[in-house]
Order: structure tokens, then sequence, then C-alpha cells
């Protein structure tokens, strides 16, 4: 059996998003990408569950961990943008 810790998970709501695309496109400028699985502790980098960039209809509207772990990595680039707003709560169950 599992203490109510072990069950949290991370819940991310997005509010404002604007990082912008880069010149091809795509996410080679700024960028948010978002870990849910632990990934850092295996320097896996590489391996994220989430890279965005671009306006708000680009963000996925609520991200939820699988465990009580979540990062995000967060590069500015080269080009000028609002950034983004976001709430993190836990849940458990």
């Amino acid at each position: 059996m599992q203490d109510a810790q072990h069950l949290e998970r991370v819940r991310l709501e997005f509010l404002r998003f604007e990082i912008p695309k880069g010149p091809k496109g795509d996410c080679s400028d700024g960028y948010l990408k978002i870990y849910l699985k632990g990934q850092e502790t295996t320097d896996s980098y590489d391996k994220f569950d989430y890279e965005m960039c671009g306006g708000d209809e680009t963000k996925p509207s609520v991200v939820v961990s699988d465990g009580p772990r979540l990062v995000m990595v967060f590069s500015s680039g080269e080009l000028m943008g609002r950034g983004f707003k976001a709430n993190y709560t836990f849940e458990t169950g």
C-alpha cells in the first residue's frame, strides 16, 4: 500500500503562453520542454513529453505528471516573446 505522498501528481495549468517559433516555424529558437516521468534522473533530456513554442493555440491547457515530479526546461531563444504563465497544484488519487 502506498501513502498519500506517493500518489501525488503535479497538475500544471497554462494561463498564458507566447514563446515565438523559430525561422523554420519550429521550436529551434525558444521553447518550453516538460518532463513528466522523471527523465532528468537518467539525463534523458532528449526524451521530453512536451516541447512547446508559439502562441496560446499551441499549448495544452493542462498537463499532469505520472508522479510527484514535473520538470520544465525553458530556453528564451533570440526572439522576444511574452513568455508563459502557469499555475501548479498537487493531485492525489
